[in-house]
């Protein structure tokens, strides 16, 4: 910790003070370093740069840096911020033990490079994109999920996962295609997708003027339609599917003669429609004023060529359809009004691709400033620059200096992600205490520490799940597990024969028709696979008595593992049919979670608008915690996780300290530990359960410290 006079000290002075309150294994601070590699030295570099940039500010301020956080406070705050959960009361209990200097950063890398913190990101980026479960009746949201954890597991580049959002084509269930799931969340409103993007990447809410001139910017309506012409004549179809399958449709008399109306609708519904939906169109560069464009700068209805708002300027060379092939495309349209499409504007450009690589640029203004602000968020808990979405001309960074630095290490790194996540987390800045002030609308933040929060959904659902299952992380699924059966049935569709086909979708039918039969094939199934797993069972648990009459508990602790093995494995197919969510971490569970569960209690976003969720306490929250969720799942049930590592801990004082452990990840304090222990003296059971409710409803347990 500076001292408080340190505001007279000279700059070398002040360096090297912050160099003894800097995280285990950093050296001196030093000038800015190309952080583009992974090293844990050029990592720190990086890290001890903002330190640096933070230590000024506070000193221009007359401010100091909160003190270094302990071990127990880092290793719950890195479990949470990383991987989505605090940790078990072993994996807290290891890390206290270690004494390796750098063992902060090695925690650091190793949660980093976890299936966890893929399941964290997870979450992070299906409120930003809006991400559910089905995009539309017919349009699953699955193959959109694998691709975003996809994505993440294979670090790959923020700039291309935006292109590959931004230029998606193809069908919409077809395997390694899921990028569409960003324009089908917008499906049949280009207009309302191409301001969802620029709020997303570019932190610039132009939706204002899609009917009029923004009233509090600078954006006209011609701007907004600027920008929507990139997407011009997009359409919601994979033509080729579309053209595959055109003749399929006749099936439905056929059907209906055979197995009636409904079954007949129903299967062409699910099956042809459901395969034909996709992206299509590299865009156009066109687009066309709205009738009723009432400004003097243009005509309604007239075309409007593709224009970028801000940045180098993109030329698209446009080539409108003549008054001759616009009658003929109108001549073709539908009798039926409500059936009839939008006229085309011009040729196929591939404006969109134009659109994606002035978007992605590092030379765009806006771009990295703007991803490098909200994961600085995404850390510290507030922006360089806020809000972090709604940035203006004027708009400036309270800090200049490090909003220009950390920018530079987004560049650098590639925009990997990951790689920028590993700056931030070896920073003294984080690894400080928490400024419980917090930030106050529209004033600068002076980043003393992060600031303090209380537990998002998500950490909060899957921390309680940890305090029941051991070894949560093992419970998450393959990121393809729930995609596969839909890129399976979409297969058939696109490479079947006509004949394949026929069968298939009659066979979709007579499901329809009698689901009856149906429903008993999937019983008879799924009797099958329990039979499968008691027979799996029953020589395990006859190892398990023996081992117990034996009392070897080594030969104990191999079996249990197997059996909760094969449970897992059990656990893992039952939510593979949509079912079991109970046990799985928020990012396998629906998207969002149904009204009433636990994540939306708890603050989900219901994925309407961009980044919805929220962390603001409500009733239903308490009296989940109080007795509810807690008392049923946790308490209650004597298989949980945590209630097992206490209970089968040796004396009052071990049992005190488990429960600490597992749920405020530290060790108790003297005086908790005395007034607990004369709990325990009079009501052993009843104390450990008291204890552990009361720990896991305390703020010390709501909130990020």
């Amino acid at each position: 910790m500076l001292p408080t006079s340190f505001r007279s000290l000279p700059y070398v002075t002040l360096c090297a003070l912050l160099t003894l309150a800097l995280p285990d294994g950093a050296g001196p601070i030093e000038p800015s370093a190309d952080v583009g590699a992974s090293s844990l030295d050029e990592v720190q570099k990086a890290a001890r740069e903002i330190d640096k940039l933070v230590l000024l500010d506070l000193r221009e301020h007359g401010m100091r840096p909160n003190r270094l956080i302990d071990d127990a406070t880092f290793v719950r705050r890195a479990y949470l911020a990383i991987v989505g959960r605090i940790p078990s009361a072993a994996e807290a209990d290891a890390f206290l033990r270690t004494q390796k200097q750098a063992k902060r950063s090695q925690l650091i890398d190793q949660l980093l490079d976890s299936p966890g913190h893929v399941s964290h990101m997870f979450n992070w980026w299906a409120d930003l994109l809006r991400v559910r479960t089905r995009l539309s009746q017919r349009i699953s949201g699955e193959p959109y999920m694998h691709w975003i954890k996809k994505s993440i597991a294979e670090a790959k580049p923020y700039d291309q996962m935006v292109r590959e959002l931004l230029t998606a084509t193809g069908a919409a269930h077809a395997e390694d295609n899921g990028a569409t799931g960003f324009i089908l969340r917008d499906r049949g409103m280009p207009e309302d997708n191409m301001a969802n993007a620029v709020r997303t990447f570019l932190g610039t809410r132009l939706e204002c003027a899609q009917c009029h001139n923004h009233p509090f910017d600078k954006w006209k309506q011609q701007d907004f339609f600027g920008m929507a012409a990139f997407a011009g004549d997009i359409q919601y179809t994979d033509v080729e599917m579309a053209r595959r399958l055109r003749n399929m449709r006749g099936m439905q008399k056929e059907l209906s003669a055979k197995y009636g109306d409904q079954a007949a609708r129903q299967a062409i519904r699910n099956t042809v429609r459901s395969a034909v939906y996709g992206v299509s169109g590299s865009g156009t560069g066109l687009a066309r004023l709205p009738d009723d464009y009432k400004y003097d700068d243009a005509k309604p209805k007239s075309l409007i060529e593709a224009k970028t708002i801000f940045g180098e300027a993109v030329e698209v060379e446009t080539r409108p359809l003549s008054q001759r092939q616009l009658r003929g495309r109108g001549r073709r349209q539908p009798k039926n009004k409500k059936r009839r499409r939008k006229l085309p504007t011009g040729q196929p450009v591939d404006s969109r691709t134009a659109y994606a690589d002035w978007m992605t640029s590092p030379e765009n203004p806006r771009f990295t400033k703007v991803i490098a602000n909200r994961m600085w968020k995404l850390v510290m808990g507030v922006g360089l620059i806020e809000p972090v979405d709604d940035l203006k001309e004027d708009t400036k960074s309270s800090q200049p200096e490090l909003m220009a630095y950390v920018e530079r290490v987004m560049v650098d790194v590639r925009y990997d992600l990951k790689q920028y996540l590993r700056v931030l987390f070896n920073t003294r800045t984080w690894q400080s205490e928490v400024a419980e002030a917090g930030a106050q609308p529209g004033e600068a933040y002076h980043f003393t520490g992060p600031s303090l929060r209380r537990l998002s959904a998500e950490q909060m659902w899957d921390s309680m799940l940890g305090l029941m299952i051991d070894d949560v992380d093992s419970t998450l699924l393959e990121s393809d597990t729930r995609a596969k059966p839909i890129y399976e049935r979409h297969l058939k569709m696109a490479s079947g024969t006509r004949a394949d086909l026929k069968q298939y979708i009659e066979e979709f039918a007579a499901r329809r028709a009698n689901p009856q039969m149906a429903r008993q094939k999937r019983q008879r199934q799924q009797r099958k696979e329990r039979e499968g797993i008691q027979k799996k069972l029953r020589p395990l648990q006859r190892k398990l008595r023996e081992a117990r009459r034996r009392r070897n508990k080594s030969a104990q602790a191999g079996v249990l593992a197997e059996i909760e093995k094969v449970r897992a494995e059990a656990r893992g197919r039952y939510r593979r049919r949509g079912r079991g969510n109970i046990l799985a971490r928020a990012s396998d569970v629906q998207q969002p979670a149904p009204a009433g569960h636990f994540l939306r209690q708890f603050g989900q976003s219901d994925r309407d608008q961009i980044q919805a969720s929220h962390q603001d306490a409500a009733v239903p929250q308490v009296l989940s915690l109080i007795n509810g969720f807690v008392e049923d799942s946790v308490i209650g049930n004597r298989s949980s996780a945590l209630m097992k590592t206490v209970e089968n801990a040796r004396g009052p004082v071990a049992k005190i300290r488990a429960a600490f452990l597992g749920t405020l990840n530290r060790r108790p304090t003297q005086s908790e530990l005395a007034m607990w222990k004369a709990d325990m003296a009079k009501a052993p059971l009843q104390a450990t359960k008291d204890l552990v409710w009361t720990l896991v409803n305390t703020h010390e347990f709501r909130f990020i410290r």
